[in-house]
């Protein structure tokens, strides 16, 4: 029988550790409450349940927001940490599409993500932010790792400029020790709808927000 899933952590580990976490804290709870009686003079007796919760939340936040980042404890999650600043090209298929340089940029927690794309304008001018509404990480059926995201883009909000418009983009994650580069696919629905390849390469683990 498989076990349920929890978005990106995996149900059995996830599981284990907050049973361990909780063991842990019911063995340090004496040297806990004489320190705490000590220095701030009050007997904790009737609030310890109520300080494993804090504790027990406060490693959950720092775990779901930055630890799990780190190789040795990204046990609990079944998705790679692909957050950062991607520069690259967009290829579009039809006959009167130009080839254009875009940036996307990733932002990730350990069961969530937001994307943000900026595209290449041809007045040269800073392009507004192509911005996800629904974006999510997962393993394909050949164990390789797909991101895929639908974006909203406001457009530019003066006449002849960039019309607002939705897309969606299926990227796979092709990943070795020294690059990360993302790769596939994009189909909008401006007016006319525009569709075609993308590919990016990680420039930076920093994000910058802008083109």
């Amino acid at each position: 029988m498989t076990p349920p899933k929890l978005g990106n952590y995996k149900f059995t580990p996830l599981i284990l550790a907050i049973l361990g976490l909780a063991y842990l804290l019911q063995l340090m709870r004496p040297a806990l409450a004489k320190v705490i009686q000590e220095k701030f003079g009050f007997d904790t007796h009737d609030f310890m349940f109520i300080t494993d919760i804090t504790v027990i939340t406060l490693l959950f936040w720092l775990y779901e927001s930055w630890l799990w980042k780190i190789p040795v404890f990204n046990v609990l999650v079944e998705v790679p940490n692909i957050s950062g600043r991607y520069e690259g090209r967009i290829e579009p298929t039809s006959e009167q599409g130009i080839p254009k340089r875009c940036t996307l940029e990733i932002e990730q927690s350990a069961s969530s993500l937001s994307v943000c794309c900026w595209f290449e304008k041809d007045d040269g001018t800073e392009p507004t932010a192509s911005t996800s509404e629904e974006a999510t990480v997962y393993r394909k059926k050949n164990g390789n790792f797909e991101v895929s995201f639908q974006y909203v883009n406001s457009g530019g909000g003066v006449k002849g400029s960039l019309d607002m418009h939705r897309g969606f983009n299926v990227l796979e994650v092709v990943q070795d020790e020294s690059s990360r580069v993302l790769t596939g696919e994009y189909v909008n629905v401006r007016i006319p709808p525009s569709c075609g390849g993308m590919g990016v390469k990680l420039v930076s683990g920093k994000l910058k927000r802008k083109f």
